[in-house]
């Protein structure tokens, strides 16, 4: 596993969304070669060591050699896709103040713009809280509720990772 420096790991805009990403090889190294398209949402799961009595029944797969598994993040996948349905859509379902906010945001002449993925939280937030139950999509919501009732004790939470420097923690 020979590790590659790539000189300008840079291929997308910031306030663009993704349209390019790097590959991964076998062993979960990046490699010089871009995929076209968003990089879908997965997690590298770390995976315990063998233990040293174990290790005379081990038999090693790309897992044991990465020490990690690749998981993918099957409801991130959906709601992106749904975010990105309605974005294009022109925002539809939303109130006036939304709306203006929305395409404010988004408007690619605005000074001082906000990065892409400060902005998909924002209208991931407002799609789920405003749009989604107004066009139909109340799966979404049902599937958030459920996964609240189970790991949160019911109280209803819609968390966000937003990039630093987009302002205050929360």
């Amino acid at each position: 596993m020979t590790r590659q420096v790539i000189e300008n790991p840079i291929i997308n805009r910031p306030y663009d969304m993704p349209s390019r990403h790097w590959k991964f090889d076998d062993n979960g190294l990046v490699v010089p070669e871009t995929i076209d398209g968003r990089r879908p949402s997965e997690s590298w799961i770390p995976i315990p060591q063998p233990t040293k009595g174990k290790k005379d029944f081990f038999q090693p797969t790309l897992d044991d050699v990465t020490f990690e598994r690749r998981k993918s993040n099957d409801q991130v996948e959906v709601v992106r896709s749904a975010d990105d349905a309605w974005r294009r859509g022109g925002y539809q379902g939303v109130t006036t103040t939304s709306r203006r906010l929305l395409e404010y945001w988004s408007d690619p002449d605005r000074d001082n713009r906000i990065l892409f993925c400060q902005r998909e939280a924002v209208e991931t937030a407002i799609y789920l809280a405003e749009a989604a139950p107004k066009l139909g999509a109340h799966w979404l919501r049902t599937a958030l509720d459920d996964q609240n009732r189970e790991y949160n004790a019911g109280l209803p939470r819609v968390a966000f990772k937003k990039a630093t420097g987009s302002g205050r923690r929360s």
